[in-house]
């Protein structure tokens, strides 16, 4: 690796980030996701609006295209057992809502959290190792006025184990979606010159 690329990751990892719960289902599907990736978009009051960036091998993402709706939720910093549970690897192959609390709309939204937004995507924006979805908050509920939870707040919950298991994870996306980017950007290139 660069030592230039090693100094900028140490960067962005000093940001103490929140964790957010992702949740989408469409027809007889439904998913969900840790994440972080997901940012307010409009400084208008009158028009609230989220950025969430996905990446497009992940199940959520599939859902969130298809149904353009979304959940986000807002963890307390006592809830790692939740933020883990939608860390695993793929819905495709379990439901990451066992043994979760769930009002079951369109999309799922979790009852037991600090705070939970309903939300419509409006856009969705390809960039080769993540889909971008702005989207409009339409209705949130919020469950606590405490913290919420943060990376900080998950990784000194979570066991050794379950570390090792969340680097391995990290390890497997990145060898997924680095040829994703890099075939995008070649793409991009290609269209931009002609």
């Amino acid at each position: 690796m660069n030592p230039s690329n090693e100094a900028i990751n140490s960067i962005f990892k000093s940001f103490n980030q929140i964790i957010w719960i992702v949740t989408s289902s469409y027809e007889n599907q439904r998913g969900g996701l840790t994440a972080t990736w997901v940012h307010q978009a409009s400084i208008d009051i009158e028009n609230p609006i989220v950025n969430i960036g996905l990446a497009p091998n992940h199940h959520t993402c599939e859902l969130v295209s298809q149904s353009k709706r979304v959940g986000l939720h807002l963890l307390r910093p006592d809830q790692a057992e939740v933020a883990y549970q939608f860390a695993k690897p793929s819905g495709r192959d379990f439901d990451k809502f066992d043994g979760i609390d769930v009002l079951e709309t369109e999309p799922p939204l979790l009852t037991d959290c600090h705070t939970s937004f309903k939300c419509d995507v409006f856009s969705r924006t390809d960039a080769g190792d993540r889909i971008y979805f702005l989207a409009d908050i339409i209705d949130f509920k919020q469950n606590s006025v405490g913290p919420t939870m943060k990376e900080s707040d998950f990784f000194s919950q979570c066991s050794y184990e379950q570390i090792a298991q969340l680097k391995s994870d990290l390890s497997t996306d990145v060898a997924i979606q680095r040829p994703l980017l890099r075939s995008f950007r070649q793409h991009k290139s290609e269209t931009d010159d002609s």
